[in-house]
């Protein structure tokens, strides 16, 4: 129980730091804003209105995510169990993230695999860890670079890959890469919006099919991301 505690102590301390962050940085423009310190003309702080956007949106991202830990972390699953045509989801999730890519000139490619692959899952579960390795394989891309889905069937497991040509990770870094509020920093990823927990809510969600994810990655090449789903039953908690 005291671990249990000590862990829950660091987790809450790490979460104030890094919401400490952006909510200076919005209450820094919102008085900058509110004492006219550019003038009169509202257009003058579009830029300091589209940070706080941005922000906004990367805390509601964080505080979504700290609850969906939480819940996992109750013993409780996301949504029915049922039979999914994996394929498909790809293909929808892909669909989700074009507007994104198509921003910078990201090219997501069409899933590597035409025919319906079923697999019994959590359906909501699977589209949350296929959308955290988009998100990043286009949030961690290179203009004009592009991102490919592919997915196969083995005797007795399914396997994805998400690849990028984007701008890879170092060897030190992929060590504590899957680890809570781990955020690639330097000169290329210091603008990058993140929370720093979707590739451990991904680990996560694997482990609860007694799955795995695994990376490879090339500094200035790109990365792939490996999802590894066994087939057989997934069992229903009470």
């Amino acid at each position: 129980m005291n671990k249990e505690k000590a862990s829950s102590d660091v987790f809450l301390c790490v979460l104030a730091h890094e919401l400490k962050s952006p909510l200076n940085a919005v209450g820094g423009y919102l008085d900058m804003m509110s004492r006219s310190t550019l003038g009169n003309d509202i257009s003058a702080y579009s830029e300091m209105i589209s940070r706080s956007m941005l922000r906004l949106e990367a805390m509601k991202s964080m505080i979504s995510e700290i609850m969906l830990l939480r819940l996992l972390d109750s013993g409780m699953r996301i949504g029915a169990l049922s039979e999914m045509d994996i394929v498909d989801m790809a293909s929808s999730v892909s669909s989700d993230f074009l507007p994104e890519a198509t921003k910078r000139d990201i090219k997501i490619n069409p899933v590597g695999e035409n025919a319906p692959l079923m697999m019994k899952c959590y359906p909501s579960e699977v589209r949350i860890i296929l959308s955290n390795l988009v998100s990043n394989a286009i949030k961690y891309n290179c203009e004009g670079g592009s991102v490919d889905i592919n997915i196969e069937k083995t005797t007795d497991s399914v396997i994805i890959n998400v690849a990028d040509t984007g701008i890879g990770i170092s060897p030190d870094d992929l060590k504590r890469l899957f680890n809570e509020f781990v955020r690639i920093k330097n000169e290329k990823t210091r603008k990058t919006e993140g929370s720093g927990l979707g590739l451990f809510i991904v680990k996560r969600l694997c482990g609860l099919y007694n799955g795995s994810v695994s990376v490879e990655s090339t500094l200035g090449k790109g990365s792939v991301f490996t999802v590894c789903f066994p087939l057989q039953p997934v069992h229903k908690k009470d």
